[in-house]
């Protein structure tokens, strides 16, 4: 399969809310959210206590009660917390990002939820950009997994159930709890959103490729050095 197949939403934030693939996903910037240089060309800069963006509910259903997905972003920062918050009422919820006693977690409300969360790990906050990546599938031996550029860091199996059944009451969000708090604290560049679970192959491709189409890319100068290490790193078998 091409890395376009059953893609939701590609948000670049190049400077822009809107969603690339056509689909008509457009972020919301109700908390005034600048724009810097990123990953690839500019991304959305969060201060971890107003900034965000509302995500609009067109994306929570489309996952409703779902069999599969998967979350992926490039985040540079110290907080990771709420980087993508697919959570439009408090019981209901897929979060790429929750703070579990001081550790970076991501969570599926009908899969176990807070009680049984997959950490992310990599030491993806130390203030250099990291690809965070979470895939879910039903039912599925280690279905639910958590990759930082492109190596799994966590996984478990998957239960035998569907993505929730979303309520209403409050906007999904990036960079923070759609009702108020829990916000993030560094940078975000290149969300993207399936209704598919990637494979690991898919994973470290999307993590060697540019943003959607995913056609080839290049990072920003410095950016593009770490990049360039990770994957050699990783190529040749070496801690990075």
């Amino acid at each position: 399969m091409a890395l376009t197949d059953n893609i939701l939403t590609s948000w670049s934030l190049d400077s822009t809310t809107a969603d690339a693939t056509g689909n008509g996903h457009t972020l919301t910037n109700s908390g005034s959210t600048p724009f810097g240089a990123g990953h690839f060309g500019n991304c959305a800069q969060f201060n971890g206590s107003s900034t965000y963006f509302d995500i609009p509910s067109s994306v929570s259903a489309a996952l409703d009660n779902g069999t599969a997905v998967s979350i992926s972003c490039w985040f540079k920062g110290s907080n990771g917390q709420s980087m993508v918050r697919i959570q439009p009422a408090a019981p209901t919820y897929i979060l790429l990002g929750w703070n579990n006693s001081g550790t970076r977690v991501c969570i599926i409300s009908s899969d176990g939820g807070t009680g049984s969360p997959v950490t992310i790990g990599g030491s993806f906050e130390d203030g250099s950009y990291h690809m965070v990546t979470m895939t879910w599938e039903k039912n599925t031996t280690n279905g639910f997994k958590v990759y930082v550029d492109g190596s799994v860091t966590n996984q478990r199996n998957s239960g035998n159930v569907n993505l929730p059944t979303f309520g209403s009451g409050v906007n999904s969000a990036v960079g923070r709890y759609g009702g108020g708090g829990e916000y993030t604290t560094g940078d975000i560049d290149e969300i993207n959103i399936w209704t598919r679970a990637l494979s690991g192959a898919e994973v470290l491709q999307l993590y060697s490729s540019g943003p959607y189409p995913f056609s080839g890319g290049t990072p920003n100068p410095q950016d593009q050095v770490d990049h360039t290490r990770i994957i050699s790193n990783m190529l040749w078998g070496v801690s990075a």
